[in-house]
């Protein structure tokens, strides 16, 4: 018998990350939600050591509460009495008094060539880990990051003996052709993909992720609107920052400003790149409620912001009747300064805030983007402070309104639209107005993007449905060559860690009626 011992060297990156593991469910062969830096790992035959601060939180009997490891001593090394030969494993537990140890065995049973390299990079992720099993031929591996094994031997000289691998691997990132919704989604760097409130166009065989960047500590802009590319849908690439927010003082788009759900369309006439998305102006809170507009020519830009406001300024909805807006002029402010009571929620569907910004703009806050069969584009938002949706009509170069609207669901309170076309018809689903905090969904048709609308019951289906998995709508998108195949977009937020908000990509399906509906899966493939 042959026995070696692995080691591995891990080195933390200098990134302004905050050095924990938030550890729950242990242990082996139970499931671990980890949380921890950025760690490069290789396999060199020496031995490393190295410190971590971490708080470790363990559930699970016999060592249920919480321990603290300041500094927390990583130590792998040779195990000297290898009870099960021709094993290759790795153990872990938090019952050693402030001081774990993690041992790296392998004692494979040779009778001719083989190799073997193990290798590991990990970065800042959350997740569970669980033992992988594999034979000859066997490499296992992560989206968040690299870590697995590849060997290989002569048969033709002798056999080894079953390998069984328990490697530090996060499975919490999106197993090679999986969509895992609510986990880690790692980019090509094992980074937690960071586009919040996006949406996703194809072009020229690639689909473009774009969403807010969130920081460790605020949802304001200290970044701008990024950018991810991938041609499956499943590995993405950071394209960085494509619209990067503005240092200089009083600009719009001033660094610490609000930009919150961009969406970006092509012009096939004009060749460009648009990007529209909600902005409130820095030390204004949520009173600007504008929509801002940015262009490229190029999917991965950068982005030129053009300009930002209210929308349609001076114009009332193109299918108002006179008779309506005659009730809407009747409507005086001051007779309604106690909101949300029966006549109030009465005069907001007439038109009393409709009225009230009809000078400045209409107020645009949560959006989305369509561009139909015909080319035309439209823009749709959550208007009169929350309370209504609006579509409105983009110019034929997709930078401006050409003043056509309607008003959707008066007085319904929603936000967060997402919508497609199937079989002629449009769907759209929405979310209720409960700030951060996950709301039932709502779910609405028309066959005229104009409307009338109608009202369906709450799309999604089991567990957490009431509250949309935990999640709120952002984007719905059609998978390129793939018919009728759509994917609802969802994200669900985390207010006081921004950056670990995570998305929730399930595929929409289809009653015999034809009736969309969202079903939770834990995963799925295209």
């Amino acid at each position: 018998m042959i026995s070696a011992a692995l080691f591995v060297a891990a080195a933390m990156n200098a990134q302004n990350l905050d050095p924990t593991v938030e550890v729950s469910r242990v242990y082996e062969g139970k499931l671990i939600e980890v949380r921890k830096p950025v760690m490069d790992m290789s396999v060199p035959d020496t031995l490393y050591r190295f410190d971590l601060d971490f708080d470790y939180s363990v559930f699970d009997n016999p060592y249920r509460g919480s321990y603290e490891f300041n500094p927390y001593m990583m130590d792998m090394r040779p195990e000297s009495n290898l009870q099960t030969p021709s094993k290759f494993y790795m153990k872990a537990g938090a019952g050693y008094t402030l001081h774990p140890v993690f041992d790296l065995l392998w004692s494979p049973d040779l009778k001719g060539a083989f190799s073997v390299d193990v290798y590991g990079m990990h970065k800042s992720y959350a997740g569970p880990y669980r033992q992988i099993m594999g034979n000859d031929g066997f490499k296992g591996y992560d989206l968040l990051s690299k870590a697995g094994v590849d060997m290989g031997y002569d048969w033709k000289k002798a056999a080894f003996d079953n390998l069984i691998l328990f490697l530090f691997v996060c499975l919490c990132a999106n197993a090679k052709g999986d969509i895992k919704p609510g986990q880690i989604w790692p980019d090509n760097n094992g980074v937690h993909i960071n586009a919040h409130g996006g949406g996703v166009i194809y072009h020229k065989g690639k689909y473009y992720w774009y969403g807010e960047h969130k920081s460790e500590h605020t949802s304001n802009a200290l970044v701008g609107v990024m950018c991810y590319s991938s041609k499956n849908l499943i590995d993405w690439k950071n394209e960085g920052a494509v619209l990067k927010v503005s240092e200089e003082k009083g600009s719009d788009i001033e660094k610490g400003c609000i930009i919150e759900r961009p969406k970006v369309i092509y012009n096939e006439k004009t060749k460009k790149f648009v990007m529209w998305f909600h902005l409130e102006l820095k030390r204004h809170g949520y009173s600007a409620a504008r929509a801002g507009v940015a262009v490229s020519d190029s999917p991965t830009g950068p982005f030129t912001f053009i300009r930002s406001g209210r929308v349609n300024p001076g114009i009332l909805p193109f299918n108002m009747t006179d008779e309506q807006v005659a009730e809407m002029e009747a409507l005086k402010m001051d007779d309604y300064k106690e909101w949300w009571t029966p006549s109030w929620y009465k005069a907001i569907d007439k038109g009393l805030f409709v009225k009230r910004d009809l000078k400045g703009g209409q107020m645009s806050r949560d959006m989305t983007l369509y561009v139909d069969d015909d080319g035309k584009a439209y823009h749709i938002y959550s208007s009169e402070d929350n309370l209504t949706l609006h579509i409105a009509e983009l110019s034929d170069d997709f930078l401006s309104h050409t003043g056509k609207y309607v008003r959707f669901a008066p007085a319904g309170h929603n936000e967060a639209p997402a919508i497609f076309k199937k079989d002629g018809k449009y769907w759209l689903i929405a979310s209720g107005c409960t700030g951060w905090d996950p709301n039932e969904a709502r779910m609405f048709s028309a066959d005229n993007i104009y409307g009338p609308w109608t009202k369906h019951p709450n799309p999604c289906v089991g567990p957490k449905a009431n509250i949309t998995f935990g999640g709120q709508s952002t984007y719905i998108l059609p998978v390129h060559g793939k018919k009728d195949t759509f994917i609802f977009m969802a994200d669900i937020w985390r207010p006081k860690h921004p950056i670990d908000a995570r998305y929730i990509w399930l595929p929409i399906q289809f009653r015999e009626d034809g009736t969309p509906f969202v079903e939770w899966m834990d995963k799925w493939k295209l």
